[in-house]
């Protein structure tokens, strides 16, 4: 796999034990995807507490519970959803290269609005960023109708989902654009 090839071209290329390689690449491998996984749950957690600020429920603001219910979340869609083989992961991953560049254009929006505020030029960023969302945005419709010919409902009902946030995040972006001008951002 991964590991056993990635390890040759280290061992070959820089001179390296293949044994060493292996494990370099091993440790390396395991650290991203803890890290990958620290990362996600701290951004849910931070989600979660901003729900309960804004929903005014205040059991959802404490770091143990956000925390709680973002780890039995991952937990659920691995084990719930997979089964107990805990791949359900691999369930949800027809949509990611969707999700992945919604991700992008709202980086993008987001770089665009900022430049705005600033009074720079935003069209070498917004093209990019109404090209991705546009592609993206059909590319999940498509998904949506497969989906739910086929019987993926779990699919579907997540497809949904990010379609509902990829058109709130328009909506959102009119407004922050709309009031670009009220809010000071410092230079420099």
């Amino acid at each position: 796999g991964f590991i056993q090839s990635g390890a040759n071209i280290i061992s070959s290329g820089l001179k390296l034990n293949r044994d060493f390689a292996v494990n370099l690449l091993a440790v390396m491998g395991i650290l991203f995807a803890g890290t990958t996984m620290d990362t996600g749950v701290r951004l849910q957690r931070y989600i979660i507490q901003e729900w309960g600020k804004r929903f005014n429920l205040p059991f959802l603001n404490k770091n143990l519970n956000a925390t709680l219910i973002a780890v039995a979340t991952c937990l659920l869609l691995a084990f719930g959803a997979g089964g107990a083989s805990g791949r359900g992961g691999m369930l949800i991953w027809p949509l990611f290269g969707a999700s992945n560049q919604l991700l992008a254009s709202l980086t993008l929006l987001t770089i665009s609005i900022f430049l705005a505020r600033l009074k720079y030029k935003t069209i070498y960023t917004m093209i990019p960023m109404v090209f991705l969302y546009i592609m993206a945005s059909i590319a999940l419709l498509i998904q949506i109708g497969s989906f739910y010919r086929s019987g993926k409902y779990l699919l579907f009902v997540l497809a949904l989902i990010i379609f509902g946030a990829a058109l709130w995040i328009v909506v959102a972006a009119v407004s922050a654009y709309r009031n670009r001008d009220k809010t000071q951002v410092a230079k420099g």
